[in-house]
């Protein structure tokens, strides 16, 4: 392997990382969804709601917000669950629930209409985007080019701040 990247915490390894960006989390669902069972005013609400869970989060059963430096943890269930956020971007825009997935991907169902950003007043957690690499003495030139790229790219890109 020459790079990965990696959109998640990382556990303690031999490998280089370097930061590219925060990966914000909007929480979202379809204008289908929200017409039939309403939308949330407080984090707390989302507990009598279908929540789309994404399982490769450590704290898949929690989703996590901030509003005014007060920090809640809501734990959320549904009858979905899926360690592809493309599915449950895909289950979203079906209108079966909540999901809680990057601003990246959502962005453009969000100009359209076909999602929307609920609890907007709170701000969800944040993953950490990161370029990983093998430790060696010596990192090829075309992996540091394409980090510094990427890093400078997604600077340019106020979507991503």
């Amino acid at each position: 392997m020459d790079l990965i990247i990696r959109a998640r915490i990382l556990e303690d390894s031999s490998l280089i990382v370097r930061h590219l960006f925060e990966n914000s989390l909007l929480l979202v669902a379809s204008p289908e969804y929200l017409a039939l069972h309403g939308e949330s005013k407080e984090p707390i609400e989302l507990k009598r709601h279908n929540c789309l869970v994404y399982t490769m989060l450590k704290t898949l059963n929690n989703w996590h917000f901030t509003r005014d430096d007060e920090q809640f943890s809501v734990p959320v269930s549904g009858n979905f669950q899926s360690d592809n956020g493309d599915v449950i971007l895909e289950v979203a825009l079906a209108g079966l629930g909540f999901a809680q997935l990057p601003i990246w991907m959502v962005g453009e169902h969000l100009k359209s209409g076909r999602l929307q950003q609920v609890l907007p007043d709170y701000k969800t957690q944040t993953l950490p985007f990161n370029a990983i690499y093998p430790q060696n003495r010596y990192v090829p030139l075309k992996v540091r080019c394409f980090v510094d790229f990427m890093k400078l790219k997604l600077s340019e890109n106020t979507m991503y701040k």
